[in-house]
């Protein structure tokens, strides 16, 4: 509407369109930048997958770590890297005690030049940084897009009075 402030009839209060239009698209490029650099989460994950072999290990201990929720559990996994070296690592997410017990297989995706650094082969534990990050980020760009839209056509019905 090319305005760049109105006053609200009724309690005369300024409403300004323009600034409040401008802070909606700089938090939504700072959002969409934000998902850009998630999109950075990406490439050494899939070089990360690309590159694994897969082993099936066993859990030999379940390890209590307590955080601010409560206690969540890791698996620790003994498996049998290339070479016939077993090796064994800690894993990252951490679940109820119950979800896993010692004995249990676990399939782990490890990298033959580091199997130290395994991970276990399900969705979270491989893509869930990216997932958490780019998901996130999506949510904003649709809330502020959101916000964005009310507030044009909150502008568009408003009735404009000249300021005295």
């Amino acid at each position: 509407m090319g305005c760049s402030s109105a006053v609200l009839s009724g309690d005369h209060a300024m409403f300004f369109i323009k600034d409040k239009v401008s802070f909606v698209d700089s938090m939504r490029k700072l959002v969409i930048a934000g998902f850009i650099f998630g999109a950075l989460f990406w490439i050494p994950a899939a070089a990360f997958y690309s590159g694994s072999a897969i082993a099936v290990g066993r859990i030999i201990e379940v390890v209590p770590e307590g955080t601010e929720d409560g206690t969540a559990y890791y698996p620790k996994v003994a498996f049998e890297a290339a070479g016939a070296h077993v090796e064994t690592v800690t894993g990252s997410i951490g679940r109820e005690e119950s979800a896993y017990h010692v004995g249990q297989a676990m399939r782990v995706r490890y990298r033959p030049e580091r199997p130290s650094k395994a991970r276990g082969d399900d969705f979270f534990s491989l893509w869930g940084l990216p997932v958490l990050i780019q998901g996130g980020c999506l949510a904003q760009i649709v809330l502020w897009s959101l916000v964005l839209r009310f507030l044009r056509k909150r502008s568009a019905s408003m009735p404009l009075s000249s300021a005295a």
